[in-house]
C-alpha cells in the first residue's frame, strides 16, 4: 500500500485508495477516532458516515457492531485489541445482519507506517460468508476462540500496570503466554532476560520455539516455547504460523516495556542525582523534557524572576516567555539544538523581563541528557544573575567556566609524559584559559635553599636575568615556597616597595604566586601576571590555588614514576641475574650429575640421579619465570603458525614418550611463544601419567565457532577431580600430587591461549570417570587465506 500526500478539499480523501468491494474499512487517526470510513462499513453497520465519524473506535464497535456478533467473547477480544493497539492479521467474525441472515467477515487491523500518516490505524472487514471453514486466516495464537488475542491482552495489562518488579513481570507473563496456544496445558515457557530465568512448566524438549528479546536491537534475552508431550513432536509439528506470530509479538511487547522502564529508572535517577547537586546551589537549577514540559525548577527562582517556582512548573509563565526579546532568537536556535543533538551543551548571557518590568541579566548553562540510544530525553541547567557582574564588568569566571579550566588542567597533569612537558603545558593553558599576559614555574633544587626557573612565558629579560635563581628564604618568596602560601601583588602597592620593583621588572599591574604543593609539601610555584588587571577577584584566586594544586598532584606523579621506572630496571636486574646465570650455572650442575652418573654405581649413582632431576627442575622454574616475563613484557605479534609444525617438533624434543598425533593443516594465529602450550601440557602429562601413561594429541574444526579450532591433548594418566576442574589454571595451583614448578605450568598455559583468543578447559578423557584421564582443550583463532597478492592475507 502506498499513500501519497493527503488533497487538500478533504484531509483523509486519499484514503479512498483503500476502498475494495466487499470490504469494510475504517480508518482511525492517533486518538483512536474514527477519521474515514468507506460505504460498505456504514451498510455491515446499519449507520450513516456522519453517526459515526470523529467518534471513537471502541465506542463505535461497541454500540453498531458488538450487537451483531453472536460470540460475546469475540466482542470482548475485538474491543481489547482496539483499545491496546494490536496488530491483528484476521479474526473471523460471525455476525447477523439486520435481515437476520448470518455472515461471516474477516477482521484485521494494521498500523501505518509512512508519513503523514504514521501512527494512525487501518481495520478491515473482509467478507468471508462463503468461503470454507478450513481456509480460515490464522488468528495471533493459533486458535479461533481468540487465545491469542486474549493472552496478549492480559500481557499489555501486566506492562501497564504500575510498580510491578521486573521478575513479578516475567513470572506472570510466562504464566499468561501459555494461555495463548492451542493446547495450554500441554506448553512450557521459559523466559530469560540478563542472568535472570523464570519459567512456568518449562522443561528441555525437542519441539520447541524460541524469540528474542531486543532492547533498542540489542539481545537481552528470550522466550522459549517447548511442546511437553512424550515423545516430542518437531516445532513445525506442533506450532503454526499464528502462535509463532503470538511468541514475537509478546517478546516485541517485553522488549519495548524494558527499554521504557530503563529510560524511566534512568529518568529518575537523573533527576534525583540533579536534586541532590543543586540544593544548596545559589541560583536557580532548572530541568525539562524536551518538549519543554517543566519537572522541577529549585533555589532563587523568585529573587531572580519575580515569579515564583510553582509559576514555572504549572505553566503559568514560560521561561522564554520572559527572555527579552532581542536574545530570543540566539536562545531559540540552541534550544533546537538541545532537542536533537546527542551530548550538546550550552552557557550564554542574556537578558530576562522580570514580573515588575526591570531587566537582569543571567548566565545560564544547559545540556541535555540522553538515553541508550542517544536520543535526547531531559534538558537541565542552571541560572545566575550575573547583573552587578555585567554592569561593573568584573569578568569573574563563573562556577562552570572554573570547572572547564581546572579539568583542562586536569587533562594536562594526567597525560603528560613528563615533568617538563606538564610545567610547560599547565602554564600555557593556563595563561591562554585566564587571559594572563605573564608566567613562568619555579621547581626547587633538592636541598630546598633554591627555586629554579623552569618554564616561562613572555617574561622580560631584564626580570630572568635576575631571578633565574631565588633564594626561597628571602622575603617575600618565604611566604610562598617555605611557608607555602600564596602571595598576591597588586599595582596599588605602596610606591618604592619591593613588591613595586617586582611587577615593574614583569611589566605587570597584577602578579599571583601560587606555591605548587605535592602532599602538603611545596616543590615549587606558579607565577602569572596581568597588564591589565589592577588587582585579582576572590573566584580568581580560588581557582588559581586549585591549578597549583592540580600541578602539584602531577609533579608528584612524575616523581612516582621515575621511582618506579628505577626499582623496574632493578627488578629486570635480578630476573636477568636468575634467568641467565642461574639457568647457566644449572646447566654446568647438570654436565658435573651426567659425569657423576657414568662413574658411580648403586646408592651413589641413584643420588646423582636425584640431585641432576632437582637441577632439571630448578632450570624449569626458571623457563618457567622467563616465560612469564615475556608474557608480560612483550605485546603479542600474532601471524599465521603451522600448528603440525610446532606439534611435531615437540614431539621430536621427547621420543622416548608414547605420543599420538595426525598431522593437520590448519593455521593459526600466534606467535613464538605457542610451542611453550604443548611443552607444559605434554610434559604434565607425562609427568603425572608415568612411564605407561599415552598422550593423544587431536586438531578439530570447532563446531560453534567458524573460523576457529579445537586443539585436544588426552592422556590415560590418573585424570583431574572434578573439584579442581575450575581452578587448576590460576597462579600456584597444583593439578594432582604436589609437583615441582607453583604450579606455573598450566598458568602458563591458560595465559597464552588467552593471549591468541582463544579458551581453555579441561575434562575428563572419559566422560564421569576422572580417574581413567584428563582431556585439556583449548581453541585458537585459524588463518583464512584469501590473498592473491605476493603475501596471503588473512581474516580474524
Amino acid at each position: 500500500m502506498s499513500i501519497t500526500d493527503p488533497v487538500s478539499a478533504h484531509p483523509y480523501r486519499i484514503f479512498q485508495i483503500l476502498d475494495e468491494p466487499g470490504v469494510g474499512v475504517l480508518v482511525l487517526d492517533r486518538d483512536m477516532q474514527v477519521a474515514w470510513v468507506n460505504a460498505y462499513v456504514t451498510d455491515i453497520l446499519s449507520t450513516s458516515e456522519e453517526e459515526i465519524l470523529g467518534c471513537d473506535a471502541p465506542r463505535v464497535l461497541d454500540t453498531h457492531l458488538v450487537p451483531l456478533l453472536r460470540e460475546r467473547e469475540s466482542a470482548r477480544g475485538l474491543l481489547a485489541t482496539v483499545r491496546d493497539g494490536i496488530e491483528v492479521p484476521g479474526l473471523e467474525l460471525p455476525v447477523q445482519n439486520a435481515r437476520g441472515e448470518e455472515q461471516r467477515f474477516v477482521y484485521s487491523s494494521q498500523k501505518m507506517e509512512q508519513e503523514p500518516f504514521m501512527g494512525m490505524w487501518v481495520l478491515r472487514m473482509r467478507d468471508a460468508t462463503g468461503r470454507k471453514a478450513g481456509n480460515a486466516s490464522p488468528l495471533p495464537g493459533g486458535c479461533e476462540d481468540l487465545r491469542g488475542v486474549r493472552a496478549l491482552h492480559r500481557i499489555s495489562r501486566l506492562i501497564d500496570t504500575a510498580g510491578t518488579p521486573p521478575a513479578e513481570l516475567f513470572r506472570e507473563v510466562a504464566r499468561v503466554l501459555q494461555s495463548g496456544f492451542s493446547h495450554p496445558k500441554r506448553i512450557g515457557v521459559r523466559i530469560t532476560h540478563d542472568d535472570a530465568v523464570y519459567t512456568h512448566r518449562y522443561r528441555e524438549t525437542p519441539g520447541k520455539i524460541t524469540a528474542d528479546i531486543r532492547e533498542n536491537r540489542r539481545r537481552v534475552g528470550s522466550i522459549e516455547i517447548a511442546y511437553l508431550s512424550e515423545p516430542s513432536p518437531r516445532p513445525e509439528d506442533v506450532f503454526n504460523t499464528g502462535e509463532q506470530y503470538l511468541l514475537q509479538v509478546a517478546a516485541d511487547m517485553l522488549g519495548r516495556a524494558i527499554r521504557r522502564r530503563n529510560e524511566e529508572s534512568q529518568t529518575h535517577e537523573s533527576e534525583e542525582r540533579y536534586r541532590s547537586f543543586v540544593q544548596n546551589f545559589q541560583g536557580i537549577a532548572y530541568q525539562t523534557r524536551v518538549d519543554s514540559e517543566p519537572v522541577f525548577f529549585h533555589g532563587a527562582v523568585e529573587a531572580i524572576t519575580g515569579y515564583t517556582g510553582g509559576e514555572f512548573l504549572t505553566g503559568a509563565v514560560r521561561w522564554d516567555a520572559i527572555v527579552h526579546p532581542d536574545d530570543r532568537p540566539r536562545l531559540q536556535e540552541s534550544a533546537a539544538r538541545l532537542q536533537a543533538v546527542t551530548g550538546f551543551s550550552t552557557d550564554q548571557v542574556y537578558r530576562v523581563v522580570r514580573k515588575d518590568g526591570t531587566t537582569r541579566w543571567v548566565r545560564e548553562f544547559v545540556q541535555n541528557i540522553c538515553n541508550e540510544d542517544g536520543t535526547p530525553v531531559l534538558i537541565q541547567g542552571t541560572i545566575q544573575d550575573v547583573t552587578s557582574r555585567k554592569q561593573t564588568n568584573e569578568g569573574l569566571l563563573s562556577a562552570n567556566r572554573q570547572l572547564q579550566v581546572l579539568n583542562q588542567i586536569m587533562g594536562v597533569s594526567a597525560s603528560s609524559l613528563s615533568l617538563d612537558e606538564l610545567l610547560e603545558t599547565s602554564l600555557s593553558k593556563t595563561l591562554d584559559l585566564l587571559d594572563f599576559d605573564v608566567g613562568l614555574t619555579y621547581l626547587l633544587n633538592p636541598e630546598r635553599t633554591l627555586a629554579l626557573t623552569r618554564c616561562h612565558h613572555a617574561v622580560p629579560k631584564r626580570y630572568l636575568s635576575r631571578n633565574r635563581a631565588i633564594k626561597v628564604h628571602h622575603w617575600p618568596w618565604n611566604f610562598v615556597f617555605i611557608a607555602g602560601q600564596p602571595r598576591y601583588i597588586e599595582l596599588r602597592s605602596k610606591p618604592g616597595t619591593v613588591e613595586e620593583e617586582i611587577l615593574s621588572s614583569l611589566g605587570v599591574s597584577a602578579l599571583a604566586c601560587i606555591p605548587i604543593l605535592a602532599e602538603s609539601v611545596v616543590v615549587g610555584a606558579l607565577f602569572v601576571g596581568s597588564k591589565g588587571r589592577q588587582g585579582l577577584e576572590d573566584e580568581e584566586r580560588h581557582l588559581l590555588e586549585a591549578i597549583g594544586r592540580e600541578i602539584g598532584s602531577g609533579v608528584l606523579r612524575s616523581m612516582l614514576h621515575k621511582r618506579l621506572e628505577a626499582a623496574h630496571r632493578e627488578t629486570n636486574l635480578y630476573l636477568d641475574i636468575m634467568t641467565h646465570d642461574i639457568k647457566n650455572a644449572g646447566n654446568v650442575a647438570s654436565l658435573y650429575c651426567d659425569l657423576l652418573i657414568d662413574m658411580l654405581e648403586e646408592d651413589a649413582a641413584e643420588y646423582a640421579k636425584k640431585l641432576r632431576e632437582s637441577v632439571r627442575k630448578s632450570t624449569g622454574i626458571l623457563q618457567n619465570v622467563a616465560t612469564i616475563r615475556r608474557i608480560h613484557l612483550e605485546p603479542p605479534d600474532l601471524k599465521p603458525v603451522h600448528l603440525s609444525h610446532v606439534i611435531r617438533a615437540e614431539l621430536d624434543r621427547i621420543p622416548e614418550a608414547d605420543v599420538s598425533f595426525e598431522d593437520s593443516t590448519a593455521e593459526v594465529q600466534a606467535d613464538d611463544l605457542l610451542p611453550e602450550i604443548f611443552t607444559n601440557l605434554i610434559d604434565n602429562a607425562i609427568k603425572f601419567g608415568g612411564p605407561d601413561a599415552r598422550v593423544m594429541i587431536r586438531v578439530e574444526d570447532c563446531p560453534d565457532d567458524d573460523h576457529t579450532m579445537v586443539v585436544t591433548v588426552e592422556d590415560t594418566g590418573p585424570g583431574i577431580p572434578d573439584g579442581m576442574k575450575e581452578t587448576i589454571f590460576r597462579r600456584f595451583q597444583q593439578g594432582r600430587s604436589q609437583g615441582y614448578g607453583e604450579g606455573l605450568g598450566l598458568y602458563i598455559v591458560g595465559t597464552l591461549v588467552t593471549r591468541y583468543g582463544g579458551r581453555i578447559w579441561v575434562e575428563d578423557r572419559v566422560p564421569g570417570r576422572p580417574d581413567l584421564g584428563a582431556a585439556f582443550r583449548f581453541t585458537l583463532r585459524e588463518v583464512v587465506h584469501t590473498g592473491t597478492d605476493e603475501y596471503d592475507e588473512y581474516e580474524e
